[in-house]
């Protein structure tokens, strides 16, 4: 007759307590305990500024990758205990690998249709599956730690990840109302007040995020993010002058992160100061050549200087690093618009913002029958502001209108 689950296991649906389930299951099955813990590593408050933007969703991996073959095992042992799924699952979640673990969650959610553990896990999986980030896909994570909310799952591990995928989605409202959940003590606090600073920014509340910036910056003097933050927010309200000290303390305390630097040519660039505004993304790319808002700007930067061949290539590489990047995507297009390339502009304008006759928005010179360059480029400039006008929320539209009356474009004022 075979063992009966151990109850850790049976229970886990309802408790989420994965470390004794991964003992539980081991004793069971006569094999060494994996020692994982599934706790899910603190959020680092702007980690990018430091490492890159690569991130762990546990500190140390090997144990976990013990804990999987364990929870392996437990699945075949077990076949009808809902746990056992939701343990493998989990184990291939903190594991990051998320196409692995959406079928086994499905198989624990029928096993087990009132868990509020499922969905919550199942909601870390389905929002940072890099194959379902699109907005339709990220509503169902969303949903998903609704769901587990709704049935008593910890609010201090569901509200982190559902505020960010809130600001994903541009519920700015409904993630502030989660970053108000996270307790002051709790290990993504810190992340909590850099990520209500920057909604709060983007809200049009900058004072309120400078405040903020303000009282990180006096906690957290030798950390490069927070005078980023405080500088990066003073430079985009129109202050870059004072920004640029506190971007050059955040570049002298992390001398080889690449977007302190980025971030810091951003503001020289506001400053007019583009040669050194380009030598710092120069680097920036080659510190992390996989910072992709780092080429970007870069290439946004040789338009500017009229460098609109060079701009192509690393706007492209910038696409092919995150080809659903809508800014990369969106300066590509000018890029090539530039070129004379107003067919492909157009492709790419169109992946940006779908067409839709029902906008003032027409993607430019679509099929490229606009001869005259001007008028192309008035073209552009009047797609652009219907753009903004009709989707105020688009913020990608914004910032390149904005970019465009910045540097004194003669053809957006005309247009």
């Amino acid at each position: 007759m075979p063992r009966p689950a151990p109850r850790a296991l049976v229970r886990l649906p309802e408790t989420g307590d994965l470390r004794a389930a991964a003992a539980a299951a081991a004793r069971a099955l006569g094999l060494t305990g994996p020692r994982a813990d599934f706790r899910l590593r603190a959020r680092d408050p702007r980690q990018d500024m430091q490492y890159g933007e690569s991130l762990l969703l546990v500190d140390d991996p090997a144990p976990h990758r013990r804990a999987r073959l364990v929870f392996s095992r437990a699945r075949r042992a077990w076949p009808s205990c809902a746990g056992a799924w939701l343990a493998a699952a989990a184990a291939e979640t903190v594991l990051a690998r998320f196409p692995a673990a959406l079928p086994l969650y499905a198989r624990a959610a029928r096993l087990a249709p009132d868990s509020a553990w499922i969905p919550a896990w199942r909601g870390v999986a389905r929002a940072l599956d890099e194959r379902r980030r699109r907005a339709e896909r990220l509503k169902s994570a969303l949903s998903d730690f609704d769901l587990a909310l709704e049935r008593g799952a910890d609010p201090a591990f569901v509200a982190p990840w559902r505020a960010e995928l809130r600001h994903d989605l541009d519920d700015r409202a409904g993630a502030l109302e989660d970053l108000a959940r996270i307790p002051p003590g709790d290990p993504s606090a810190l992340w909590a007040r850099v990520e209500r600073g920057e909604i709060l920014c983007e809200c049009g509340r900058a004072d309120e995020a400078l405040a903020e910036f303000d009282r990180l910056a006096s906690e957290h003097p030798k950390a490069s993010w927070a005078w980023a933050l405080r500088g990066r927010t003073l430079a985009t309200t129109g202050r870059p002058a004072r920004g640029l000290p506190d971007l050059d303390r955040a570049v002298r305390l992390a001398p080889r992160a690449a977007a302190p630097r980025a971030w810091r040519s951003e503001t020289l660039r506001a400053l007019g100061r583009y040669g050194e505004a380009l030598k710092d993304l120069d680097r920036a790319t080659r510190l992390d050549p996989g910072y992709t808002l780092g080429w970007v700007w870069r290439g946004r930067l040789k338009l500017l200087l009229g460098r609109p061949a060079e701009a192509l290539k690393d706007l492209d590489r910038a696409v092919r690093q995150d080809p659903r990047y809508r800014l990369g995507l969106a300066w590509r297009g000018e890029a090539l618009f530039k070129l004379g390339r107003t067919r492909e502009a157009a492709r790419d304008f169109a992946r940006v913002a779908p067409l839709d006759p029902r906008r003032s928005w027409t993607p430019v010179a679509a099929e490229g029958t606009r001869a005259d360059a001007a008028a192309r480029e008035r073209a552009y400039w009047a797609d652009l502001r219907g753009r903004v006008a009709s989707r105020p929320d688009d913020r990608w539209a914004r910032r390149l209108l904005a970019e465009a009356l910045s540097r004194g474009a003669g053809e957006a004022r005309a247009a």
